[in-house]
């Protein structure tokens, strides 16, 4: 196994990401969400390994996640990650969804109707939906 400079708790909720159970899936997200926000608030740069290695799964995950709501966090995550807030933008993170081709996964999730199941799923589908068209804007802005 390769030695991560991520906090082991970042690294078991990533993993977390692939886990059968819905509620598992979710709750990995939500943490690493909430990591996230405490990043923003500590360090507004951004562009150490953690940062790098959540923005990743994330990102590649989104392709297989069914679950709208895991999906949902996933992408919220991204968000904040690259856009920290309402003026800042992390150039290292929205480089690196640039480079590797993530924003075509966001002009995918436009489109992708994610598992039928409850009103919140179908209303969570719709706000990935929707964030994913905000995120795609706020690339296009950022490169203009």
């Amino acid at each position: 196994m390769i030695p991560s400079d991520t906090p082991p708790l970042v690294d078991i909720a990533i993993g977390d990401w692939h886990h059968e159970a819905i509620q598992v899936r979710q709750a990995a997200s939500t943490f690493l969400y909430n990591y996230a926000l405490l990043k923003n608030k500590h360090n507004h740069d951004m562009a150490d390994d953690a940062v790098v290695s959540v923005l990743c799964s994330a990102m590649e995950n989104l392709t297989e996640e069914k679950d709208p709501t895991t999906c949902l966090w996933q992408l919220v995550l991204c968000g904040r990650l690259v856009f920290p807030d309402r003026i800042n933008v992390n150039e290292v993170a929205k480089e690196l969804i640039q480079d590797l081709g993530f924003v075509g996964i966001l002009q995918e999730l436009t489109t992708v109707d994610l598992e039928e199941g409850t009103t919140t799923s179908h209303g969570d589908t719709i706000r990935c939906n929707q964030l994913a068209l905000e995120l795609i804007g706020k690339f296009q802005d950022e490169t203009r």
